[in-house]
């Protein structure tokens, strides 16, 4: 039975990549709600409510899917998404189950280095697991991380204060409710992911249940101690400024214990009281008096657990425990729309959606530079070239007097992109150098430039060198079928890729961040000197297919035989280059955004007044102010998307990336 306090129940959902083509092309869960039943011993299950009209709950999915892979576990906590995957925290059984996030497909199980495992949240290419450690000690609670490279958990953990419960990725830290275990504590932590120590502590409510953030604030929703802990205190509202992590305000519950704080898309709150449903705004300076609606009249035991999403509400009714629970949806309105039988004791409900990335210009999030952006402040000036192939697959094949790549010279890959080019053919590849070495600098640092057309995309891999000798590329995903051969001329997705050139078609590069190269001692980030871009072969066939990063044979049109065959590449655009203003990068003002992603206001941490310019995605400036370090910048204006914040000050430039919800 679930409690608010430690030791009781613990599950997590934990997700991982998978190599299998077959796995992307499947799509079974892409379009609905999963509900995590917690479940008794080995009796945990992952319900899919479909967004289907007439849909029915198809319950325990991932013993339907995986039927050789043995029971879920026992006690199924929470469950996250990053990437193409999902993590199922399984409290009990102290283990992580990670499947595919589309098809439920199993990855792989964490089994170790976790004890009463709770929540998880991600950041900077880690996995951060609070634990309560002993359920009978206040002394041994800790955050684990995971690698996720590999989903081990190395020996470093990062030792916390008694009852470790929620944690959320904000701004680049990680706050942590310290709910209080088989006690009750009242403190959100503050750890810094790339010293994994706590920076900061705030002081809450008695009982911190839910978190929330919104316009540069985080709610923290406490519950207070229950009646029968023999000190019964009651329900607040708190309200924390993330910019400086102090409580700028509080609301009282009187003689209440609010529980299930969700807040949708219009900044709208939700939350409990019994088998209450209460709505109310982030802007409110007191409290509902009258419920939203109750499920008393379904016959409802109690909330065990309650969600918004996409316009409706969920609710989680565990029935008597021992028999399978009942999932109610209401509208915002209050209305019963539907209810669905699922696992046994359900308790959270998670939002099914397939992985994407960021879709071609002018679509909202787009990340696509346009040529004549202002970000841009050199281009390339040398070039060498190998050419490939005109068809890996038929190397005798001669078009134009070759058989290997002929159309355009190099050269025409120098400068400016004006629309000359130079072919690569099939695996060929250029090595293009600078006037000035790029540096690693806030957001991206560079962008090459094909001349697709809409969907039709040829594909290209890019590495970096600080030597001209040893090169290292930039992780790339493809999440295309790889079931059927894309056509000469076929389509290709820009939402289906990430990090290749060519994903982006005519006028706009692709942009690439150096921070996500490979740390290696034979790479210096701030002094990259070479960029090569290799054709992507974009066969299925494994005799001539060529990989992502993750094992996946990339699939772009292919054969091609053409004397153009293959990656054409048309510049390569820079945006941080040292020898301009900044002669170490090291000395750079660290200057960063919040909140990001943002909808009202964004704020700027600069010590010192800027010129800030906000440029749009095809290059158009749509904002340019001088920072303003009390009032912030009112971006209620801008579309959803993705922007570039360039901000120029005496002490130097940086550009940033702004997502605008």
């Amino acid at each position: 039975m679930k409690k608010l306090y430690k030791g009781l129940k613990i599950s997590l959902f934990a997700i991982i990549l998978i190599s299998s083509c077959s796995v992307f092309a499947q799509g079974t869960y892409k379009n609905g709600v999963f509900v995590l039943n917690e479940g008794g011993t080995n009796t945990s299950s992952v319900s899919f409510i479909s967004n289907d009209a007439d849909a029915v709950a198809q319950n325990d999915i991932y013993t339907t899917v995986n039927p050789t892979q043995g029971p879920l576990g026992t006690i199924g906590q929470s469950i996250a998404f990053n990437g193409n995957y999902a993590y199922i925290v399984m409290n009990v059984s102290n283990t992580i189950k990670v499947v595919n996030r589309d098809t439920f497909e199993y990855v792989t199980t964490i089994s170790t280095g976790l004890n009463n495992p709770r929540y998880i949240a991600f950041t900077g290419g880690k996995g951060y697991i609070t634990n309560w450690g002993d359920s009978f000690s206040n002394d041994d609670d800790y955050v684990a991380v995971l690698n996720l490279e590999n989903n081990t958990i190395g020996t470093t953990t990062i030792p916390m204060s008694f009852g470790v419960e929620k944690i959320s990725e904000i701004n680049g830290k990680l706050y942590v409710a310290h709910k209080g275990g088989y006690s009750y504590g009242n403190l959100i932590s503050v750890i810094d992911p790339v010293s994994n120590t706590i920076e900061d502590t705030i002081t809450v409510g008695d009982v911190p249940e839910a978190m929330v953030v919104a316009d540069g604030f985080l709610y923290v929703l406490c519950s207070g101690k229950p009646d029968w802990s023999g000190a019964e205190t009651f329900g607040k509202l708190v309200k924390i400024d993330l910019a400086s992590n102090t409580v700028t305000s509080e609301i009282e519950f009187p003689s209440q214990h609010p529980l299930n704080l969700k807040m949708d898309t219009n900044n709208t709150i939700y939350y409990t009281i019994d088998a209450d449903i209460y709505q109310t705004t982030l802007a409110a300076t007191s409290l509902p008096t009258e419920p939203l609606f109750s499920i008393d009249e379904q016959g409802a035991y109690g909330i065990y657990g309650m969600d918004v999403i996409d316009g409706k509400i969920y609710i989680a009714d565990a029935e008597n425990y021992i028999s399978a629970g009942h999932v109610y949806v209401y509208s915002t309105a209050g209305i019963l729309l539907d209810d669905y039988v699922v696992g046994l004791i359900p308790n959270g409900f998670y939002k099914a959606t397939p992985l994407q990335y960021a879709p071609d210009a002018p679509n909202a999030g787009s990340t696509a530079v346009a040529k004549d952006s202002p970000l841009f402040v050199a281009w390339a000036t040398g070039i060498t070239v190998e050419r490939g192939f005109v068809n890996k697959s038929n190397p005798d094949l001669v078009v134009s007097g070759s058989n290997k790549a002929s159309y355009g010279v190099p050269e025409n890959a120098i400068g400016f992109p004006d629309g000359n080019l130079v072919s690569l053919g099939d695996e060929g590849n250029a090595i293009l150098t600078f006037a000035a070495p790029i540096y690693d600098g806030d957001g991206f640092d560079l962008a090459v430039f094909e001349n697709g057309a809409g969907t039709f995309l040829e594909l290209a891999f890019v590495e970096a060198s600080s030597d001209g000798v040893n090169f290292f590329r930039f992780p790339t995903h493809s999440l295309t079928s790889t079931l059927t051969q894309t056509s000469g001329f076929g389509a290709t997705l820009s939402v289906n890729l990430h990090n290749f050139a060519g994903k982006y078609s005519g006028t706009n590069g692709v942009p690439f961040d150096i921070s996500e190269l490979p740390d290696n001692a034979l790479l210096d980030k701030n002094n990259i000197t070479h960029i090569k871009v290799i054709d992507v072969v974009g066969s299925v066939n494994p005799l001539y297919a060529t990989y992502d990063s993750h094992g996946n044979a990339v699939n772009d049109p292919f054969p091609t035989p053409f004397n153009s065959c293959g990656f054409d590449l048309q510049a390569v655009g820079v945006i941080h280059q040292l020898g301009l203003g900044i002669a170490n990068p090291g000395d750079k003002q660290l200057v960063s955004l919040y909140p990001n992603p943002a909808k009202g206001r964004v704020y700027i941490n600069a010590a010192v007044d800027a010129e800030v310019k906000i440029i749009d995605a095809s290059g158009r400036t749509v904002i340019n102010t001088v920072k303003n370090t009390t009032d912030g910048i009112d971006v209620s204006s801008l579309s959803s998307g993705v922007y570039f914040t360039v901000i120029n000050s005496d002490k130097g430039s940086s550009t940033l990336r702004l997502l605008i919800q």
